[in-house]
């Protein structure tokens, strides 16, 4: 019996929930709708602040991953914008990357946010500046344009891998020298 969110054990004397999930004809789904699925309290308390519901619209297989990110954007923005987050929900997403086997994950540092803005000076005027602080550089239009791709209507994320993100930041940086020196 345990936990389909952080894989953990309930502790014991400490309730948990047997979720009998959406039937949709499949194999795995109809075995979690007939069974039951078990969630420990702690990953109910995670949901709640990730906004996600035990309802239809969520599949079973989905709910680690969405609450793994969950957990790591409010932690990078518990360091880097500290305003947007609550103690307690802080509190929250560190415990359920304790309890799921990610003790040495350190999302302000190797994660980058997930977002999606109507423009890019929107981008800049929501995390421009904590993400400039972040690469230490006062280039935001470089920043954007290593960070951000096109869609339409929209700016997105191109990535979450800090490395790629910092190799890009940096490839850019040497093209504008090499511009200023000839």
């Amino acid at each position: 019996m345990y936990c389909r969110v952080c894989d953990g054990l309930p502790p014991e004397h400490r309730p948990y929930v047997v979720w009998h999930t959406g039937w949709d004809g499949c194999v795995e789904c109809d075995r979690d709708y007939d069974e039951g699925v078990v969630v420990c309290a702690d990953c109910i308390e995670a949901l709640r602040y990730a906004g996600i519901g035990l309802d239809r619209d969520v599949y079973v297989s989905d709910l680690q991953c969405m609450v793994d990110m969950w957990a790591q954007n409010t932690l990078w923005h518990a360091f880097w914008t500290p305003e947007r987050v609550t103690v307690c929900e802080a509190d929250c997403a560190r415990r359920y990357l304790d309890r799921s086997g990610n003790k040495d994950v350190d999302p302000a540092w190797d994660w980058l946010p997930i977002g999606t803005w109507s423009d890019v000076d929107e981008f800049k005027a929501d995390l421009g500046s904590a993400l400039c602080h972040r690469f230490l550089t006062d280039d935001m239009d470089g920043l954007a344009a290593a960070y951000l791709k096109q869609g339409d209507g929209w700016v997105g994320t191109r990535t979450q891998n800090v490395r790629k993100l910092a190799e890009r930041l940096a490839e850019a940086c040497l093209e504008h020298c090499d511009v200023l020196d000839d």
